[in-house]
């Protein structure tokens, strides 16, 4: 999946990416959000929406971030405080909505996952 965006905050930096291909040519080269920014705009956007975040894929794409790499932890709290100060949001002193039972145990929210969960490999590949 691709996603365009302008105007977000980019801790560490650009990258290139190369992507697959499935014929005999060169890779094409992307430039792309480093990891870091992506799970700091997925965390913003579950504190931002609290307990009204219907975004529950931010939650598994992190998830498989975090199983799949890994982060340096000075690089990933700079590419969150980049992004909360870029989409004026304060960084949490207390745990967040999207982090509590309230969150966790809400019935609707059970579906949503449920749902979700079938239609995804739920353990990626290490």
């Amino acid at each position: 999946m691709i996603d365009i965006a302008f105007g977000d905050a980019i801790e560490p930096g650009v990258q290139e990416t190369d992507l697959p291909v499935l014929l005999d040519f060169p890779a094409p080269k992307l430039r792309s959000y480093p990891r870091e920014t992506v799970i700091a705009e997925k965390f913003q956007a579950m504190v931002a929406l609290g307990l009204a975040n219907s975004r529950l894929k931010d939650f598994y794409d992190v998830w498989v971030l975090i199983r799949s790499y890994k982060f340096d932890d000075d690089a990933l709290a700079r590419a969150i405080k980049a992004t909360f100060t870029c989409r004026k949001t304060e960084i949490p002193t207390a745990l967040p909505d999207a982090f509590t039972a309230a969150f966790t145990e809400d019935a609707g929210k059970k579906d949503q996952w449920a749902a979700f969960t079938k239609q995804v490999a739920v353990d990626p590949a290490r």
